[in-house]
């Protein structure tokens, strides 16, 4: 046998996942090689526009599991990001970018309601 399943589900930070954000300002960076740090991708995607938020995916043992995210500050910013860099090269890698939708929060739902109901 020796062929074992393995999921690539996204992990995607808590950190970004409690984080306000504007859709469409998040993009996600595959194929990265495990050199590549949070440091590094808020240094490439800079070039772009603002970064709020980069993080790389690591395993339970710390090792780093070959995607990152970057947040920008703005679609605009996000969108330029993906139009350069998606088949580009990031340290010596073809990287593929592309935007992340991330599902809307519960609590941001029943906040948006709650002032528009009356008592």
């Amino acid at each position: 046998m020796g062929t074992r399943g393995r999921s690539r589900s996204l992990t995607i930070p808590k950190e970004i996942l409690k984080a306000d954000y504007e859709a469409g300002t998040i993009v996600q960076i595959g194929n990265l090689t495990q050199h590549v740090t949070k440091v590094h991708l808020k240094e490439i995607f800079g070039m772009f526009g603002e970064v709020v938020k980069a993080d790389v995916s690591l395993s339970s043992h710390g090792v780093p599991m070959g995607w990152g995210y970057v947040q920008f500050r703005n679609r605009s910013e996000a969108e330029e990001a993906v139009c350069s860099m998606d088949g580009g090269q990031v340290d010596g890698s073809v990287v593929s970018v592309s935007f992340i939708e991330l599902p809307i929060r519960e609590d941001s739902i029943s906040s948006s309601t709650s002032s528009s109901s009356g008592g």
